[in-house]
């Protein structure tokens, strides 16, 4: 089957010498998904071929380069691109500050990072004193967080932030956890017990996940959908040991679930799963870690709101879960409640994501026909929709036999407002708001999108 790559989709410049020297792999920045404020990047494609990291996080985008210089575009109303300006809106990356910069960690409003001299920064939103400067000012620019050279890793969770440093330590501020219950406010970092055995961390609004050496998963924090997999939906107030397994090598949290890598190579995942995230081919939410499948290859991990992505050790990319794809203005989204490869290239280097876009690294730019990253069916229906504009019912009539067996409406951020399964042929739309939508027509033989308006 033909296939119609119809996301968005943001290249970054081949440059063919970097391409043909030395064992070194170009590395280019490939974003899609929504496209608002900028945060895709240009049209032209996020130029070059040297990205060391990309990370994404509410309608923002941030980057390192293999110069160590860090790169930032997007949403700026909240001053999160750190660029110390108050433009609302940028699509093209600029240098926050020409340094050496190693790591980085974004939530929605505000970012860390960590200088080659092993420095800790932060910038953005500070209400709760996430940004560990000794205040609860916001940062337009990144401000130090204290003055010790030892760190080596963060998470940035919206009101609270964890670092780990050199030693093994682990260190918490903002809105940190009580054990009474609750958050506490903590300006500036403070060490979490004794243990110097720390080894990663992943935090997203509130939610928290530890490795520690010994293979051991730990979390902290906010569990309303079961992400923190202890087997309950209460508040984790005190670092606590998710299960007694010590073969845990990679996290990752995303909104509402989380996923796992094991030393074996196996898929893990907990939390919520309404449209499938989890990818266990079912929409039943776990509260404890469940393997995904039976393979044992995975190699990376990104969660973001409804959907996940991975990376497996022949670096191909997959993904479960409902993502949109988007052409311009058009969206809509595909749906796999287990993992499903997408496109056939097998360079991909690393994915990150947050709630409607993604970034990636791969070593070359996508191969015509396999570059993008979710296929949809090629649009071969001939199908008369109207009234348009409409006020009470849209009609939907196929011009041959074509079987209709979904109808979506969306509005123009690809959010599904209804949908209608089934062999149907129409959609009511009459309490409804005014106002532009999209709607989807999909068969077994391909889909169409079509622009409507509401009166």
């Amino acid at each position: 089957m033909k296939y119609l790559y119809t996301q968005r989709i943001r290249l970054a410049t081949f440059a063919l010498a970097a391409m043909c020297t030395s064992s070194l792999q170009a590395q280019h920045l490939i974003t899609w998904g929504n496209a608002y404020a900028g945060k895709l990047g240009p049209e032209s494609g996020v130029t070059g071929s040297d990205w060391k990291t990309a990370v994404v996080a509410g309608d923002y985008t941030a980057g390192i380069k293999t110069d160590g210089t860090l790169y930032t575009w997007g949403h700026n109303a909240q001053n999160q691109l750190g660029d110390g300006t108050d433009t609302p809106n940028r699509e093209t990356p600029m240098p926050v500050n020409q340094e050496q910069w190693a790591t980085l960690s974004l939530s929605g409003l505000n970012g860390l990072a960590i200088k080659t001299d092993g420095t800790l920064w932060a910038w953005g939103v500070n209400d709760n004193g996430q940004l560990g400067n000794g205040s609860t000012t916001s940062a337009k620019e990144p401000v130090q967080a204290g003055t010790d050279n030892k760190w080596a890793s963060v998470g940035a969770g919206g009101a609270v932030s964890l670092g780990i440093k050199t030693d093994g330590t682990l260190w918490a501020w903002g809105a940190v956890p009580l054990s009474g219950g609750g958050v506490g406010q903590e300006t500036s970092p403070v060490q979490q017990g004794t243990g110097n055995d720390w080894a990663a961390v992943s935090a997203r609004n509130g939610s928290m996940l530890l490795l520690k050496t010994d293979g051991t998963l730990w979390a902290w924090g906010y569990n309303d959908d079961g992400q923190l997999g202890n087997g309950t939906t209460d508040e984790v107030s005190t670092l606590t040991q998710i299960g007694t397994d010590d073969d845990w090598a990679k996290i990752a949290l995303g909104r509402k679930h989380s996923l796992a890598i094991k030393t074996d190579g196996t898929l893990w995942a907990w939390g919520h799963n309404n449209k499938g995230q989890l990818g266990d081919s079912s929409t039943t939410n776990s509260l404890t870690p469940i393997q995904i499948g039976a393979d044992n290859d995975w190699r990376e991990i990104t969660a973001g709101e409804l959907y996940s992505y991975g990376i497996k050790t022949d670096s191909t990319l997959w993904f479960w879960g409902e993502v949109s794809i988007y052409n311009n203005t058009n969206s809509f989204p595909e749906t796999s409640l287990k993992p499903v490869r997408t496109g056939t290239d097998a360079d991909w280097i690393s994915v990150s994501t947050d709630v409607a876009h993604v970034a990636a690294l791969k070593v070359t730019l996508p191969t015509t026909g396999s570059g993008n990253v979710t296929a949809v069916p090629e649009r071969a229906l001939q199908i008369q929709v109207y009234p348009n504009p409409a006020t009470d019912v849209i009609h939907v009539v196929p011009a041959n036999t074509i079987r209709i067996t979904d109808i979506r409406l969306t509005d123009l951020t690809g959010k599904v407002i209804r949908s209608v399964a089934g062999d149907v042929d129409a959609i009511p739309v009459s309490d409804l708001g005014k106002g532009m939508y999209l709607l989807q027509v999909i068969s077994p033989e391909g889909s169409q999108i079509e622009k409507i308006l509401l009166q």
